[in-house]
C-alpha cells in the first residue's frame, strides 16, 4: 500500500509541475522532451542496470506503443493544464480507469464480488461527476477534444502496462524500472524523430528554465511510473486501478483548489466524496 501512495503522490506531482510550466513560461516541447531522456536515464542510474533489450517480440510492440503513446500524451497533459485546469487533466486521465479495469477483468478472469462491482460503478459515477464543468466557467468547444483524447490514450498505456506486468511477469523492482526506462527512451526518440515537424528552435533546448523544468519533471516522471508500475504487483487490476485514479484526481483536485485557485462547482465536490466511499466500498 505504501508503494501505492507513493505513486498516487507522484502522479499529482506531474500535473503541479506542467501547470507551473505556464507561470515560468516553459517551452513545452523542449522540457517534456528533455523529461524523457532524464527518465530513461534515472532508471539506468538509480538501479545500476543497463537497459534491458532481451524482450520477446510482444513485449517490444508494447514498449514502443506505450512509449509514442506516453510523448504524445504529455504534451495533451500539458496543454489541458494550462489551457483548462490541472483537475480536468486529472479527470481525463483518471477517467480512464474504465478501459483497464473492463479488459483486466475478463482477460485475466480476476475476481468478481458484489463489492467490487458496486463499488466499480460507483467510482466511474464519481469520475463523471467530477468530470462535468461548471457552468459559470465552460470549456471551449474547440478544447473538448483534449481530455477526450486524454481519456482514451491514457485507457490503453494504463492497460498495456498490466498486460505487460502479468504477461511476462514482471515481479521486481529491476525487472520493472528496466522496462519503464526502456519506454521513456522510445518516448525520447519519439520527441527527437517529431522535432523537425513542430520546428521547434534548438536554442531552446539550452535555456536554463527548460532544462531545469526538463529535469525536475523527468525524475518525478520516472519515480511516478516505475512506483506505478511496481505498485500493480500487489494488486488485482480491478482493484489497484479504481483506488489509484479517484485518488489522484481527488488530490490533483484539492491541490488545484489550493495552490491554482481552480474552482469546483457543487457537484464536483459531491463526486470528489462519491470517489472517497467508493474506494473504501471496493477495500471492503
Amino acid at each position: 500500500m505504501t508503494l501505492l501512495i507513493i505513486a498516487i503522490f507522484l502522479y499529482t506531482l506531474i500535473f503541479i509541475v506542467m501547470k507551473l510550466f505556464e507561470r515560468y513560461e516553459v517551452d513545452n516541447f523542449s522540457a517534456i522532451s528533455i523529461n524523457y531522456l532524464v527518465a530513461a536515464v534515472s532508471g539506468i542510474l538509480i538501479f545500476n542496470r543497463v537497459l534491458d533489450f532481451n524482450y520477446e517480440a510482444g513485449m517490444w510492440v508494447i514498449a514502443v506503443i506505450v512509449g509514442v503513446i506516453f510523448y504524445g500524451v504529455f504534451h495533451l497533459f500539458a496543454i489541458c493544464s494550462q489551457k483548462i485546469s490541472i483537475t480536468m487533466t486529472a479527470m481525463a486521465s483518471k477517467m480512464s480507469v474504465v478501459i483497464p479495469i473492463i479488459v483486466t477483468l475478463f482477460l485475466f478472469n480476476e475476481s468478481i464480488t458484489i463489492l467490487k462491482i458496486v463499488g466499480i460503478i460507483v467510482i466511474i459515477i464519481s469520475l463523471y461527476l467530477m468530470l462535468k464543468p461548471d457552468k459559470q466557467n465552460p470549456i471551449k468547444r474547440s478544447l473538448l477534444l483534449i481530455p477526450i483524447s486524454i481519456f482514451i490514450f491514457t485507457g490503453i498505456s494504463d492497460t498495456l502496462f498490466k498486460v505487460t506486468q502479468v504477461s511476462y511477469n514482471i515481479n521486481d523492482a529491476i525487472m520493472s524500472a528496466q522496462f519503464v526506462s526502456l519506454v521513456f527512451a522510445l518516448s525520447f526518440i519519439s520527441a527527437v524523430v517529431t522535432a523537425p515537424f513542430f520546428k521547434v528552435k534548438p536554442k531552446l533546448f539550452f535555456q536554463k528554465k527548460n532544462i531545469i523544468a526538463g529535469l525536475v519533471l523527468g525524475l518525478i516522471n520516472f519515480l511516478a511510473v516505475f512506483f506505478f508500475t511496481y505498485s500493480m504487483i500487489d494488486f488485482e487490476g480491478s482493484l489497484f486501478f479504481p483506488i489509484f485514479n479517484a485518488s489522484v484526481v481527488g488530490l490533483t483536485a484539492i491541490s488545484g483548489m489550493l495552490l491554482f485557485k481552480e474552482k469546483m462547482s457543487k457537484i464536483n465536490i459531491f463526486g470528489l466524496i462519491l470517489a472517497i466511499f467508493a474506494i473504501v466500498l471496493i477495500n471492503l
